[in-house]
């Protein structure tokens, strides 16, 4: 702030563009997501699996997030008739998602799951699915059709 004794400087009157430059305006279009934040901070997006019963194969398990900080997640599955064998990449006791370890808000991404049902007989079984990240754990149904 001007002491009161000093009066304001005067503004310089604008001066026009150098010759030859012209004014440029930008319109820039964007898409961005816009989702529903209530409820689970992660959707499972996958609800059922269909398996043979000839031989053991891998399914992806597709999630999305819906709010931010879905970092670390792990997945399970449990449930299921006896006999069903439940498997995860590289032996761990979970699996993971297949591009990163965090899921930005709005993004798909899928978790492997190898299902073994050669012990098990032709038919639909409802098994839990858990998703840990962080201090939030959620469960939601997955549908294992086999055939």
């Amino acid at each position: 702030m001007r002491p009161p004794s000093c009066p304001p400087r005067p503004r310089p009157a604008p001066q026009p563009p150098p010759s030859g430059w012209h004014r440029a305006h930008r319109h820039l279009d964007a898409t961005l997501p816009i989702i529903l934040v209530s409820g689970d901070g992660v959707t499972q997006k996958t609800s059922t699996v269909t398996v043979p019963k000839k031989t053991p194969v891998w399914s992806q398990l597709v999630f999305q997030a819906r709010k931010a900080g879905v970092d670390d997640l792990k997945i399970t599955v449990s449930g299921g008739p006896a006999g069903l064998g439940v498997s995860y990449p590289a032996d761990r006791a979970y699996t993971q998602l297949n591009d990163a370890a965090g899921l930005p808000v709005g993004a798909d991404d899928y978790a492997s799951v190898k299902f073994d049902a050669t012990n098990v007989a032709a038919g639909t079984y409802t098994l839990t699915v858990k998703q840990t990240y962080g201090t939030t754990t959620d469960t939601n149904p997955l549908t294992l059709v086999v055939v």
